[in-house]
């Protein structure tokens, strides 16, 4: 035989690891479903279905409380940031404008003066 023959395995060794491994894991799962479906007085089915969804409602309402908790400090986070962005913002906008007004200011100054000599200049020319 060579070793093609023993379907892709390097060894019979590693072969028996992959049955025994297939073995145990369903002698596990044939174990777990054996008590999960075997017959029990209908008190007790009761009883573990109460016993079960009572514990499935108190996680619930813990991961509700927590999640609630969370959306809360998040909003306040992000409620704190906009707030101090926003006043950032408005500071540097009333900054902002305050140096366009006056670069405004400055341009129509510089324009004024320079109409004025323009005004000069040309009367000097028709004068001469």
């Amino acid at each position: 035989m060579n070793s093609q023959d023993n379907r892709g395995y390097d060894s019979a060794g590693e072969a028996f690891r992959w049955l025994a491994t297939g073995i145990g894991l369903g002698m596990l799962i044939g174990g777990a479903l054996g008590i999960l479906l075997a017959p029990k007085p209908g008190r007790e089915t009761r009883e573990q279905l109460k016993e079960i969804a009572t514990d499935l409602g108190e996680r619930a309402k813990t991961v509700a409380g927590e999640f609630g908790e969370k959306t809360a400090a998040t909003y306040g986070t992000v409620s704190e940031q906009t707030r101090t962005r926003s006043t950032d913002l408005g500071g540097k906008a009333r900054s902002i404008a305050g140096d366009l007004t006056s670069k405004v200011s400055t341009a129509k100054e510089a324009g004024t003066r320079a109409m004025k000599a323009v005004k000069e200049g040309y009367k000097k020319t028709v004068e001469e």
